[in-house]
């Protein structure tokens, strides 16, 4: 969140006012669809993950090691955040166009961009979770259990 904030402190005022709405519409459009590939890119590798821990063999041993509810609270905390920073670039565009103080604006921006940095983050974990399932899941199908 603090390289969002700063990212909002070193913005322009020009980039605010009614003459820059061309581009500041452009760059929260831009972050819109950055935060809309990445949820479709966690919501993409987390469906793989749901099939993995679904299994019915899967999800018993997942059970009985009492770990099937750290990968599920894991997975709906990345997807809030995916969602929110989507939700906040859509927010931020509404509200950059609306009469509110700059600090406003700026504040939006920065929670903007933090979000889609840590977005951009948890979705490679979210990818790494799927990798590191399917190798254990080839481990136990290789063990024949």
């Amino acid at each position: 969140m603090l390289v969002g904030e700063l990212s909002a402190y070193y913005v322009p005022a020009k980039f605010w006012s009614d003459d820059g709405w061309g581009t500041l519409a452009t760059v929260y459009s831009g972050i819109l669809t950055f935060d809309g590939i990445l949820l479709a890119v966690g919501w993409s590798a987390y469906s793989k993950v749901y099939e993995i821990i679904g299994s019915a063999t899967y999800a018993s041993f997942m059970r009985r090691n009492d770990i099937l509810d750290i990968h599920l609270v894991a997975i709906d905390l990345v997807l809030f955040f995916l969602t929110i920073s989507a939700v906040l670039a859509g927010m931020g565009l509404i509200v950059a166009l609306c009469p509110v103080p700059i600090m406003v604006d700026r504040a939006l921006f920065g929670a903007m961009v933090g979000f889609a940095l840590y977005s951009l983050v948890q979705t490679r974990r979210a990818s790494g979770m799927m990798h590191d399932l399917i190798w254990d899941r080839a481990e136990e199908d290789a063990r024949g259990n």
